[in-house]
């Protein structure tokens, strides 16, 4: 299944790895992938709080803008695609033997 949502704040997706609810250890960093990311110099990189901000508004890393209403409030920051299996799936892979 697929859901797809505005992204509202940048916040969310900044503090994302901050906190882990489960474990204490937070998320492991991010990396840029893609031709993309070639073009503007981030291929492989770690992903910084700065660039991904950068990023969701509109402009490159280096502040440019990359869209005609960069870093404007009247801008659509983008949509957050999450794609999640259903519960039944989860229940088989849960009780599934290791090593299958």
């Amino acid at each position: 299944m697929m859901t797809i949502s505005p992204i509202r704040t940048i916040s969310y997706y900044t503090n994302l790895a901050a906190e882990d609810y489960y474990l204490g250890s937070g998320e492991p960093p991010g990396e840029w992938y893609g031709l993309g990311c070639r073009h503007l110099k981030l291929y492989g990189e770690t992903v910084e709080k700065e660039s991904l901000e950068a990023l969701i508004n509109g402009g490159a890393p280096s502040g440019a803008p990359l869209v005609q209403n960069a870093y404007s409030d009247k801008r659509r920051l983008g949509w957050d695609c999450t794609f999640s299996a259903p519960k039944s799936v989860s229940v088989v892979w849960a009780r599934a033997e290791e090593g299958l």
